[in-house]
Order: structure tokens, then sequence, then C-alpha cells
């Protein structure tokens, strides 16, 4: 016993020991690290959470913005600098200060719910904006007493009107409300805002997995570095087991295993969460999270490069189950990643989700926190307390819940005092009630007429537009004054920058105006131009109210102020979701990332060198127009250009759709709509035949087995390029931007599109001619043709020629013997006209006559009725398929824009035009719906074009009349083809439009000049303004100009002709 005592005294002592010598190596440290250096009294505030401390901050920098506003002017504050406030023991907080603080931010403040912030806000500001400065100084600033008689101002404030009283609805997402925002992921509608096709099976995936994981958003994808330093303390790979598992004598099935190791914080601990995944019907693909997450396993090769489906169900299971292997690279990868690798943050995830309410037209926004609010409801009616607490995440003793239970009732009372029926009355705290299906996405014709007449933007324009007029006069374009270096460049970028951040604020501050007005029972067009009519509402109130808050600059001059419930729009991978997610008012989300919330001199430098790549383009537009911003695939990244493009338009066809925008300038006349009897296109038609609907037909149709419908939807989704950009057929190969064609990468053309139809019209053409060629006579056989001579004077004989050097050579020799002679008989007198005769053997048979003469006659040529055509298409028919001879080349393969495909090649035949016919119904329908230019999106035609010329002239045949323009890819070849219809025009003379009267009233003659301009500004068929030859020119210039220094002479040069006209 004593020695057991002697040992742990002994191990009590070389712990003591160990502790002492520990000390003294830590008193030694010279550096103020040490125990006795450290002032502990700064270490005053608990640890808070990082959505905690992003709060405090913004207070603390919202009052030292009052303290630098409002501080050299009141005497009432003593202390300007306010950096003061935030030092170590500093105590400078009097009452009286803070209910000036109050005041600033009820008068300088602008709410989600209200013009003015609420009284819990004005709360929360006071109470953080004290715990940043005691955080700092160590100092209560206010006593209880102090801090009762701020509470008791701020509840006057409310009374007098300064502060707003009204609450926040926090809606509870239904599994209706789900699905429709489901069903709007994979709508054509939101893929056409995107630049890829992977987002969609992103985002689908995030909110079936934010449900089945009960958890937090934080949960599955990347917080941000605010939330964790790592980027993979989210979902990873490694963290999904996937199984093969046989239950009940079944065939093989897959499940899952997901482990959700950071929660709450995305910080490592003990507390971890699996849950099961398993499948559902193949109906219900889109509600799939085990479907829709071995899909995008399969996409980024997870399993291994290849393989499919097929090859995981053919595991073998074993007795039971049996674990996937997957490969080792992706160990630490999140699930949530971009197309470029990055992981995706749960903010900008959820702003996607709030993007995709907008869309579907909820009046409240669609927060990931709403689908949380609904599954704890759920959660509490169907299983246990312990149950609900671990599936959510939250601590064993925890009372939480109050918090997400719905404010709105969810039981009927009468009906359960009744005795009758208890019936369901979610749907009545839904995201769905008041729901708007076609809720305007854009800001409408009046809405942007009031920004265009906004002063400020009045003035910027024309500050820039004459900067850029100044720069075209001496170098012929703003791209070759930017080579040239000139000085005035940095002034049109200020310009330019000025104007963008001021449009977008009135145009975000109008649409939200609008947006309002249209869940509250009122017609926003109408509602609008009865206030710029009556004056209940002026314009001028909204902008001046808008402009206040614009204009106030804080210290840092380097950027543009910008209030916080202001949300600008760009154009690159996901939404970025900013602020509380948990606002009311609509946020104004565009394509898939955000840029820069202000345009900056940065931005506004990239955008002028942007310039330099079409400086043609760029050369000739208007003096209202400002510089368009374009990005790497040739989007237009800012909303503001699409309405620049139709502010001149008058179309009453604009009140229907609410939406201004148009595919190219088109500059209309008063009344052109009583003129013509047929739309104009507006830019925003849906493409047909996109890659997204292949993947909702193959879900509603219900026939697919697991193993197919895993194919389709990893060849619809591992594709690089936005829904809808390719024709159907060209498409890239999977997973990469290279043409399935040519090969090429494509990933950097700002033409893809055209360029992969090039390629497949290339190979369609080739084996067209190939079949042509193989199927025509061999070179060596002798020409069967009998020759005579048009005049019948020598004898006839075969002409039994074999000398052919190539094709081209015996197609120039067989043209000789038909169509060339053909047209010297007929000169001769020896065929009636319409009539084409065969002389080759088989058709034409060598004979004498029968005579009695002493003088022998040379023999001739008789024919049968079946040599003899009436149809020169049935004559070359004739000789390609009885004698395998052309007079022509080969035919080449017509594209039909509206079936989206190469025709069948038919040499000579009739199948192109007996399908063209088939389709006059959907001309007439086209043309009606949007005119005769069709639509030009992402890269290709999306909408055919038809030539008027040719539509409209019956003597010509279908194929004649439809496809004339519809082989054209390029946005230059239609109106180069509309231009040479005029140019062979006599100038003198007058014609009609070719529209009339099908399409247009207009019945009056008109001379060439006056026949183009009533085609553009009535029927939307804008004139090349130059002549090829003179942009080459104009091209040429400008590159000399910009080699030259900056005092350069004007260039003088001839007016175009089209311009003159």
């Amino acid at each position: 016993m004593a020695s057991r005592n002697q040992r742990t005294l002994s191990v009590k002592e070389k712990k003591l020991n160990d502790r002492i010598a520990k000390l003294s190596q830590d008193a030694q440290r010279d550096d103020g690290t040490s125990m006795k250096d450290t002032d502990v009294r700064r270490w005053i505030a608990p640890p808070i959470s990082w959505s905690y401390q992003s709060l405090i901050a913004a207070a603390a920098t919202r009052f030292k913005d009052f303290i630098e506003l409002v501080g050299p002017k009141d005497p009432r504050i003593h202390i300007k600098d306010p950096d003061v406030y935030f030092c170590h023991g500093a105590q400078h907080i009097s009452l009286e200060i803070i209910k000036l603080f109050l005041f600033y931010l009820a008068r300088t403040s602008s709410g989600k719910l209200d013009e003015r912030i609420t009284s819990n806000t004005a709360r929360g500001y006071i109470s953080r904006t004290l715990s940043a400065i005691y955080r700092f100084s160590g100092k209560k600033q206010l006593n209880v007493e102090e801090m009762s008689q701020v509470y008791f101002y701020i509840t006057k404030l409310e009374h007098d009107g300064e502060l707003s009283n009204k609450t926040r609805v926090k809606p509870v997402a239904t599994k209706n409300d789900l699905d429709i925002l489901i069903a709007m992921v994979f709508s054509d509608a939101f893929s056409l805002k995107l630049c890829g096709i992977r987002p969609v099976l992103t985002l689908a995936l995030y909110m079936n997995l934010y449900v089945d994981s009960c958890g937090r958003g934080s949960d599955l994808a990347w917080g941000g570095p605010l939330v964790a330093k790592q980027p993979n303390h989210c979902l990873c790979w490694d963290h999904c087991d996937f199984y093969v598992v046989c239950l009940d004598e079944g065939d093989p099935v897959i499940a899952a295993n997901i482990t959700l190791k950071y929660q709450k914080g995305q910080t490592t601990s003990d507390a971890q969460k699996t849950i099961t995944l398993r499948l559902l019907p193949t109906v219900m693909a889109m509600q799939d999270s085990l479907r829709l997450l071995v899909t995008l396993a399969l996409v980024d090769g997870v399993f291994g490069r290849g393989i499919t489906w097929a090859d995981l169900i053919a595991i073998d299971p074993g007795v039971h189950s049996r674990r996937i292997r997957q490969s080792e690279n992706f160990v630490g990868v999140p699930v949530f990643r971009s197309a470029v690798g990055q992981p995706l943050r749960s903010a900008k995830l959820g702003g996607n989700i709030v993007a995709l309410g907008r869309l579907a037209g909820f009046e409240y926004n669609a927060t990931p926190y709403s689908l949380r609010r609904a599954y704890a409801n759920i959660l509490y009616a169907n299983v246990s307390a312990e149950d609900r607490r671990f599936l959510m995440g939250h601590k064993t003793n925890s009372d939480i819940y109050s918090h997400y239970h719905s404010a709105v009732s969810t039981v009927n009372v009468q009906e359960i005092f009744r005795g009758i029926r208890a019936g369901n009355t979610a749907e009545m705290h839904g995201l769905s009630l008041n729901r708007i299906q076609q809720l305007p996405q854009k800001l409408s014709k009046e809405g942007w007429q009031r920004v265009q007449k906004d002063p400020e933007i009045v003035r910027d324009n024309l500050e820039a537009s004459q900067i850029r007029s100044d720069l075209c006069k001496v170098y012929g374009s703003t791209s070759a004054a930017i080579r040239a270096c000139d000085s005035r460049i940095e002034s049109l970028i200020v310009a330019t920058a000025r104007l963008k951040n001021r449009r977008r604020a009135l145009m975000a501050a109008i649409y939200q105006e609008e947006w309002r007005m249209a869940f509250g029972g009122y017609d926003p067009l109408q509602s609008t131009m009865n206030s710029l009519g009556s004056g209940c509402m002026p314009a001028q109130a909204v902008l001046a109210d808008v402009s206040t808050q614009i204009l106030e600059v804080a210290k840092d001059k380097k950027s543009i102020y910008r209030p916080s419930h202001f949300k600008t729009t760009g154009h690159v991978d996901s939404y970025e979701y900013e602020g509380d997610e948990e606002n009311d008012g609509p946020v104004h989300y565009s394509e898939v990332e955000l840029l820069s919330a202000d345009t900056t001199s940065a931005d506004a430098r990239a955008w002028m060198l942007e310039v330099a790549k079409d400086e043609e383009a760029v050369r000739l537009l208007d003096d209202l127009e400002i510089i368009n911003a374009v990005d790497s695939r040739g989007h237009e990244v800012h909303d503001e250009d699409a309405y620049d493009q139709s502010s001149l338009m008058t179309d009453n066809d604009f009140e229907k759709n609410s939406n201004p925008s148009t595919s190219s300038r088109r500059c209309l006349s008063e009344g052109s709509e009583a003129i013509r009897r047929h739309n104009i296109n507006d830019g925003f038609a849906i493409p047909k035949n996109m890659t997204i609907t292949r993947f909702r037909d193959a879900v509603s149709s219900g026939g697919y087995t697991d193993t197919a419908l895993s194919d389709l939807m990893v060849e619809v989704f591992s594709a690089a390029h936005r829904s809808g950009k390719f024709i159907p057929g060209e498409e890239p190969m999977p997973g990469t931007y290279a043409c399935r064609f040519s090969g090429v990468d494509l990933s950097s053309n700002y033409h893809a599109p055209e360029v992969a139809h090039s390629a497949h019209s290339k190979k369609v053409q080739k084996a067209a001619r190939d079949a042509f060629e193989e199927y025509l006579l061999p070179l060596e056989s002798p020409c069967s043709y009998y020759a005579q001579g048009p005049l019948k004077l020598a004898n006839p004989k075969l002409c039994g020629f074999t000398s052919f050097m190539n094709r081209s050579h015996q197609i120039q020799h067989v043209f000789k013997h038909t169509l060339a002679l053909h047209q010297k008989n007929y000169a001769a007198g020896n065929i009636s006209h319409g009539e084409w005769h065969c002389y080759y053997n088989g058709c034409a048979v060598l004979t004498t006559t029968p005579t009695t003469s002493i003088i022998r006659e040379a023999p001739k040529v008789l024919l049968s009725t079946s040599s003899i055509f009436y149809l020169e298409q049935e004559y070359l028919r004739h000789l390609y398929c009885e004698h395998r001879l052309s007079p022509v080349a080969v035919e080449l393969v017509l594209w039909c824009g509206i079936c989206e495909h190469f025709l069948e090649c038919a040499q000579f035949g009739t199948t192109k035009d007996d399908h063209f016919a088939t389709h006059w119904e959907e001309v007439w329908g086209l043309i009606r719906e949007h005119g005769y230019t069709g639509q030009f999106d992402n890269g290709r035609r999306t909408v055919p074009s038809f030539c008027p010329f040719c539509l409209h002239n019956e003597s010509l045949s279908p194929t004649e009349r439809i496809s004339a323009t519809m082989s054209q890819v390029t946005r230059c070849s239609y109106p180069d083809h509309i231009a040479a219809h005029i140019d062979t025009a006599v100038s003198p003379s007058t014609c009609l439009c070719p529209c009339f009267p099908i399409t247009c009233t207009y019945q009056h003659k008109m001379l060439p000049q006056d026949l183009a301009s009533h085609l553009s500004s009535v029927h939307g068929i804008v004139m090349p303004k130059t002549t090829r030859k003179e942009q080459k020119k104009a091209q040429k210039n400008a590159r000399a100009l910009g080699e030259k220094s900056v005092n350069v002479q004007e260039v003088s040069e001839k007016p175009s002709k089209r311009r003159k006209q």
C-alpha cells in the first residue's frame, strides 16, 4: 500500500514539475505573448456565430456612417472621429447620441416591407451597435435605465410614423410549392437563363436533398470563407456511400447512405447525421434525390470514366448488399460544384431558389428556410420530438421549434368543433397563395420610358454620345480610338459607368414598384399609365426618392453608393444571394452567377476593349446607343442593354408581352402596327426541341426503365453548353465543347452554333456528293447520245466519247448534249416550247425510212412517246435515274428550319416541294407570331426567317418560296438577301410592298429607297447600312487610322449608297 502511494505521489510530482518548467519557459518570452504580458481585459466577448458577427459589423459600419455624415454639422456630437468610439477603454456613447442615431436610421433607411424600417430593425441596430462598441472598448455604454429610455423613444418614433410596425411574413412551403419549384427548374424558361445545363441538375438535387436531410443549406454546400475556411467543409463524395441492394429476392437496386459531417457552422464535431436514400418511381425522377445524385456522380465520373447505371446494377450484391467502389480522386471533393470545379456556395444556391420563386410568380421569396419550416411542421405532426430534433440538428433539450411554427393557423377550429371533416388548410400559408403565373420578369415598357426620361440619364447619355461621335469623326470607330490611346477614352469610360449605374438603380426601384402593384390586384401597365397621366402617382416622385438615396456618398469616393435593397444583375454561373434570406421584396436576380454589384471604371474599360472585336458594329450604332457589354459566349450581360434596343419601338403587341426587348434594333414609325397584319418578334421565343425537353418527356411518359432513363439523363446533363443553344443533333460531344463533326474546340468561339451547323452541312453535302458521283456511269463508259445537230443535216450516230478526265468533264459533256442542244433545237424550231426530248440510246431508235428513190436517204432518229417530257425537272430526273447521267452538278441538300433537320437527298426529285408544301400552315403561323425576320438567338436561328419577295411570288415552287433564306444561319445573310431584291430594281421604277395584300395594307407604289424604309419601319426588316465593298474599305481605313498617332487628319469618305436611301 505504501509503495502504491509513493508511486502516485511520484506521478503527481512529475506533472507538477513539468508544469513549473513550462511556466518558466513562458516567462522567458520577450515578444509580448507571455502570460504576464497578456491583457486579458480585452477578452470580454463570448464566441458568437459568424452570422451574428456579420450583423454586428453591419451595425458598426452604419454607426460610423452616421458619425461621418451628421457629426460635422451637429454640435451635440462632440467626437467627430468614428474610430474613437471603438477604442479600448472608450466610453463616449450617451443617450442623446443614441437618440440621434435612431432618428438618423428612421429618416435615411428604407425597409423591405415598407418605405420605413420597422421598430424591430431599429432595436436590432441599437443593440448590435452597443455590442460592437462593448467588444472593442470593454466598457458598458448605457445602463439599464438609459436602455429603457431608448426603447421608449423607439416606441414614440413608431407612434409618430417615423418607424413601421409591420411584421414580416414567414411563408411555409408546402408540397405543392416544392413541386412548382422543381418543375420550374426543369422548365425551358429557366434553362434559357443559364450558361449550361449542369446548374439545372445541381439545383434540383440541392432542393430535394435539402428536404431529405431536414438540415440547413450550409450542411450540403459550402457556406463561404466567413463560415468555413476549407471549401470541402460540406457534403463531399466520400461522405456518400452507394450500395447495390437485393431486397425481397427481387432485382438489385441502388441505395445510399449520406453522412452530414459539417452541420450548423460547418465545424468538425462528433454530432454527425446519416440519412438513407432510396429510389422513387421513374415518373418521379425530378423529385428523386438518389437518382439525381447518382446521375451527377456518373457525369463527374465518381465511379470511373464510362461507368453507366447498367454497370452499377451488374455488381453482385452477395447475400444482401455490396458497396459500390468510388474513385480515390474524389475524396474531399464537394458534391455541389460548378462546371469548372469550383465549390458552389449555399448562399448562391439559395439565390437560385429565390429566382425560381420569382419566375414561378410567388409573392414572397421562396427562401430555403421556407422549405425548412415546411418539413419542421411535417416532422412535428408525424414523428416523435426526439426524431424531429435529431433530423433538424437541434439539441436534445432545445425548444427552438416554436420559431418554425407557421404564423397562420393550420387548424380549422370550426370544423373540429362541429365534428365535421377536418380539411387541409396548409395551402393558406404556402408560397402559392396569391400566385401570378404570368408575372412580368422585366421592366414594363412604360417603366422603361420613365427610366429614359430621368434627367441624369439624359445628361449622361448625351455626354457619352458626344464623346463617341467626336471619336468616330476622327478615327472612324471607337475601337480605333482605343488602339490609338486617345485621352478622351477615359472620359467615355467614366460616362458609360455612371450611366449604367444610374440606369440599374432606377430600373430596380421601378421594377420593385411594379412588382408590388401586380400582387396588389392592379395591372402594372395600366396603373403606370394612369399615374403618368393623372398625377396621382407621379413618376418624378419615385425618381426623386431614388435620386436622394443614390446621391448619398460616403467617405470612400472609390465606389458609387448603392442602397442595400437595390440588387443588380449580371450573367455568369449562379445567382448571387445577398442580405437576409427572409426578405419580402423581389430580389432582382439575373441568370446564374452575378458580377460585382456596382459598375466600376474597370468594368467599363473591359466593355470598351470588348468593342474592338466588332468595331464596325459599334461604328454604325446610333447616338442614342451605349456600348454593350458582351461576355465570352456572346451573351449580353446587362438587362438595360436590351431595353436600349427597343426604346424607339411602337407596337401594341408589347402590351400583351410586357417586354419591350427585341432581338435587333428596329425603328418603327407611329401607327405601323395598323399597317401590318402580323407581329414583330420580341426576341424571346423559346427554341424548339430543347435538350431539357427530352428529359421532361421521358419522365412524363413513364415508359423508361431505370437504366434507359439514367442513360438519357447522363447524356442530357453532361452537356457543357446551354440547353437550346445548338440545333438538336449538332450539340458538342457529351462532357466537352468539341464539335461532333469536325472535332474543333468551340468553347472560345463566339459563333459556336454557326460553326457546328456549317460542319454538319459540309458533312451532309459531302455524303450527298459522294453518293451522286458513285451512282453516275463510270468515266470509261462511252457516251450513248445520238448526235445529229439542231438542223438534222448530218448523219446521226452515237457519240461514243470516252476520254473523260473527271466528273466535272463528264457533266459538262452531258450538258452540251442536253440542255445546251435543247436551246439550239428550240431556236431552230425543231421542238415545241415546253418539250424536252431524250436522244440517248434506249430512248431514241436509229432507223431509215423506206423509199423507192434511187438515192439512199440518211438514217433518222425516232423517239417514243416516253422519251418526250414536258417539265425540265422530269427530264433531268429521267436522265439521272434511267441513264445514270446528269447535265448539272449535285443538288444541295436543303435545310428545313421548321423541322430543324436536313431533307433527304433525292436528286431532281419532288420530295423537297412535297415536304415544304406541308408546312404552309406553320409558315403563316410563324409570320403572324414572329414576322418575317424570325429570331436569331444563342448564335443560331431559333425561329426561321422568310423572304417576303420570294414567299409571295406564286410563280416559284414551294421550295424556292419557303427555303430561300431558311438555310442561312448568320445574321448578315438575311439583310443581304433582301437588299439584293431591292438593288435589282431600276431606280426610277416603282413597286408595291411584297407583303401586300396578305400581311400589309399599304397599297401605294414606292421607289426602292422608300420600299427599304417601309420594310424596315413597318415589317422590321432592316437593310444593311453599307455594302460588302464599303464595309471592307471602312475596316481597312479603321486599321490604318488606329496605327497612326492621335493627331491625325480627318479622312473624307464617300457616303454609302444605301445610307443615302
